[in-house]
């Protein structure tokens, strides 16, 4: 969450630096309507919220992870979110795709990323920054310019500060159906790496019954750390606040899937 704050302190004056921080957190910690924010967060998805510390062995042993962010096997710090929602039973289910660009979207669209957006989108720089990652011809500074049922192009960059690295789309029948999209943000030849991984997976379904509703387990896994140096992140200081965040955030991303596409809480 923190990869463009870090990034600006490298690329810019002081001063600058100060005030592009200033304003970035004043607008997202501070103030009513990041309270009301954070206050609707509360009464809505907190309770069937699951966080935890970590992150599963699956993206932890990633090729995103050991060749991109981490191939030194530095020491790293991950946390996670998630959530099952259902569809109705009358519903056909959505496809995954179409609900990973959806968590994606609400996101990087939703109120709280807003003040992180219009800071980057003004400085119009870029941050992220991975040798292995394909050149891309997509560079998303708009939120009209994300899709509400198609991914983002593989390697194509948001707000200059995150960079798609991975799509994998599973099909139902496959034994592990699970469906995941892997944002990058940092730099691999930096002080400063990590990786979200959205991710959903359908609890398996009772083959006998008409219609039943699909349940299904949304997840985003966030990792970072020293790429060149093994030590941890300096990021203590702001857990408390990354915590609050990083749930805003994923509240998100859980209001546009249920909103689009009309899933409910499990």
């Amino acid at each position: 969450m923190f990869a463009p704050v870090l990034r600006l302190t490298k690329a810019l004056k002081p001063q600058t630096v100060a005030l592009s921080a200033t304003l970035v957190f004043a607008g997202i910690a501070g103030g009513a309507y990041s309270f009301r924010i954070y206050n609707r967060f509360i009464r809505e998805y907190q309770t069937h919220v699951r966080q935890e510390i970590g992150v599963t062995d699956s993206l932890n042993d990633s090729n995103i992870v050991r060749t991109l962010i981490n191939p030194h096997n530095h020491v790293a710090l991950g946390d996670s979110c998630s959530i099952v929602l259902t569809t109705h039973s009358e519903q056909e289910a959505p496809s995954d795709e179409a609900i990973l660009s959806a968590l994606v979207k609400g996101f990087f669209s939703g109120p709280v990323f807003m003040p992180e957006r219009i800071a980057l989108r003004l400085l119009g720089l870029r941050f992220v920054k991975f040798e292995g990652l394909a050149p891309t011809t997509q560079l998303i500074w708009n939120t009209s310019q994300l899709s509400s049922n198609q991914l983002p192009a593989k390697t194509a960059i948001l707000w200059g500060s995150f960079q798609v690295a991975n799509i994998e789309l599973s099909s139902f029948k496959d034994g592990d159906n699970k469906s995941i999209v892997d944002i990058v943000f940092g730099n691999n030849r930096g002080q400063f790496a990590g990786c979200h991984r959205f991710s959903i997976k359908r609890v398996e379904e009772n083959p006998h019954a008409h219609k039943q509703p699909a349940q299904l387990h949304i997840q985003l896994e966030s990792i970072v750390c020293n790429p060149t140096v093994n030590k941890p992140i300096a990021i203590s200081f702001l857990e408390g606040f990354h915590n609050k965040y990083s749930n805003m955030l994923f509240g998100d991303s859980v209001a546009e899937a249920k909103d689009r596409l009309s899933l409910s809480n499990a």
